[in-house]
């Protein structure tokens, strides 16, 4: 019991002998006695962006293909909201993020988007909720 008394608890002793070690450390390394490495950077994946899956189409009830395919949408584009954004394979890149572009029977997807209208100078996006955007192709291509 007298040796609780004078070091306090086993809690309060971890505490304190951390506290200790922390500050050996620091007076380690401020006097050069132990290198620090650099902090490395770490690039994180994009969070994962659930999109909502279009309806299968009713049996019998055929849709004519995209009059464009993702190979007619390759390059740069001007979105009506964000800027400019690149199409590069099946990814889009708008500024920092990247958004993966799908074809489907009759539209394209990306980033919870459906196409309204394709051409190859201009895209019309729609979004469940009523959301609308567009892509142009700038006038110095």
């Amino acid at each position: 019991k007298d040796a609780l008394q004078d070091h306090g608890t086993q809690p309060d002793a971890i505490k304190r002998r951390t506290a200790e070690a922390q500050q050996a450390w620091r007076v380690l390394v401020a006097h050069g006695a132990v290198a620090v490495p650099a902090p490395v950077p770490v690039t994180l994946p994009a969070p994962h962006r659930l999109t909502k899956k279009t309806r299968p189409q009713p049996k019998g009830r055929t849709v004519p293909p995209p009059r464009i395919s993702i190979e007619d949408l390759q390059g740069r584009w001007l979105h009506s909201r964000l800027g400019e954004l690149t199409v590069h394979g099946d990814m889009v890149k708008i500024g920092a993020k990247t958004f993966k572009l799908a074809a489907r029977q009759d539209a394209f997807l990306c980033g919870g988007f459906q196409t309204k209208d394709v051409t190859t100078t201009m895209i019309k996006w729609t979004r469940q909720d009523g959301l609308q955007c567009s892509w142009t192709r700038p006038s110095e291509l």
